[in-house]
């Protein structure tokens, strides 16, 4: 590192921040250090004083926010207090500039003052202590139903006003100046999003609100203030998945646990049983296959959680007989009468289920073009898998996508549905799925004429 390469305080921070040759990949080395050892130690130790001698705060306190986090996940929650307390100080001497901070530097400080708050609180909440996290994060007092009732513009000034006053310092009275509100009110927006998602996922976990109000939070996070953030719609659909668990459990009168992740043969009986009937779960059921598919639009972070249940519960669900060839127990060790009154019940809910199959059919389909095909890829045997699904629009669906992978991936995808131009299935839609031993043979001609 070369002194002469900092000549002030903005440009060592831009140096440290920097990935070139000449500067530092400031949380890399960190991270490739143990959390209790002597190198890591020295690293931070050097750094704070670099960053005190270019009088630095902001990237003094980013190292400590940094080594909070490092310690925090590692379990040490001794140093990750020390840390964080640290960190918090040199925001809180930064702060004191107020007005005469630049727009972007008011923007980073607000930004990680309210970061520090969050891993405060996250320390409370691995503690156990849910209402104390949530006092932190400034959500004990907060009126779901009065944000939901507000318009757009409402919503994210009610928003900005509650995130100025959780982060307000006391110390300083309004803290940062109010020249600075319109750079600082979407990121206000943003991080008070963040913040009731968090505290909406440790709701869930310690069962402090009731579902009613927990599908509100998740709602408000997901669809108006985070509409764009991958995680507010990965947690939705992960709790309107663990929603429709808990009805069909509830309806099939089972209140066992069971063990996680595990399903048994009975249990899928009562899920097929209770997907045909009841129109509450299979509006579950398409919620969190929404969700699923507007998280992995997003990003694929998720991709190895939200893709394979999206697919599961797809493939699952229209593969149920609307109109089975045999007599359903009607849960109760009773047949079903052959009376008119049970056939037009029969048919109302085979028309209810065969509406709703089509509905999760086109969900899917709206997806197999917004969804990055790198992400399919991962899912490629799960894919193939289904290929002779006894949905005929499902099949479809799988041999578009297919299609896709082999047009985008044709070395990798060409390898794992080669075999299917052998196939012998019987299926109806057989001619459909000749398209892939075309498009493969398309493929490789063309892959001959480039080459040639």
């Amino acid at each position: 590192f070369s002194f002469e390469a900092a000549g002030s305080s903005a440009d060592f921070a831009n140096l440290a921040r920097s990935d070139s040759n000449y500067g530092w990949e400031w949380g890399g080395r960190l991270r490739m250090a143990d959390s209790g050892a002597q190198g890591s130690s020295s690293i931070v130790n050097t750094r704070l004083a670099l960053s005190r001698i270019f009088d630095n705060p902001i990237l003094e306190g980013e190292l400590w926010l940094e080594e909070g986090k490092r310690a925090r996940k590692s379990g040490l929650s001794h140093i990750a207090e020390n840390s964080l307390a640290h960190a918090d100080a040199a925001f809180e001497a930064m702060a004191t500039m107020g007005g005469n901070l630049d727009p972007s530097l008011a923007l980073s400080l607000n930004k990680d003052a309210h970061d520090v708050q969050v891993q405060f609180a996250k320390l409370k909440a691995a503690a156990g202590k849910t209402t104390a996290a949530l006092q932190l994060l400034g959500q004990e007092r907060i009126d779901i139903k009065d944000l939901l009732g507000k318009d757009d513009y409402g919503l994210k000034e009610m928003a900005n006003a509650i995130q100025e006053l959780r982060t307000r310092r006391k110390k300083h009275g309004d803290g940062l100046s109010t020249s600075n509100t319109d750079v600082l009110f979407d990121e206000n927006v943003k991080l008070f999003g963040r913040s009731l998602l968090t505290g909406t996922e440790w709701i869930c976990e310690s069962g402090l609100k009731n579902p009613s109000e927990i599908l509100d939070r998740y709602e408000l996070v997901a669809h108006r203030l985070l509409p764009r953030f991958e995680r507010s719609h990965f947690c939705f659909a992960k709790y309107l998945d663990s929603l429709l668990t808990s009805r069909i459990k509830a309806l099939s009168g089972d209140v066992s646990e069971g063990r996680k992740g595990t399903r048994s043969t009975g249990d899928d009986e009562q899920w097929t049983k209770m997907m045909r009937k009841d129109v509450g779960c299979q509006k579950y059921l398409l919620q969190a296959m929404e969700e699923y598919g507007r998280a992995l639009q997003l990003g694929t972070k998720h991709v190895y959680q939200a893709l394979p249940r999206l697919l599961s519960l797809w493939f699952e669900f229209t593969s149920i007989d609307p109109r089975p060839p045999i007599a359903i127990d009607d849960g109760g060790g009773r047949r079903r009468s052959s009376s008119s009154s049970a056939a037009i019940d029969d048919e109302r809910v085979a028309t209810q289920l065969e509406n709703m199959q089509a509905e999760a059919n086109k969900l899917v389909a709206g997806m197999v073009r917004s969804i990055p095909a790198i992400a399919f890829y991962t899912a490629l045997s799960q894919l193939i898998s289904r290929v002779g699904h006894r949905d005929g629009n499902t099949s479809d669906i799988v041999i578009l996508i297919l299609k896709r992978l082999l047009v985008k991936f044709p070395q990798q995808t060409m390898w794992s549905v080669g075999w299917l131009r052998n196939s012998a299935n019987g299926h109806p839609r057989q001619g459909r799925r000749g398209d892939i031993p075309r498009c493969s043979e398309e493929l490789a001609r063309k892959g001959r004429l480039q080459e040639a």
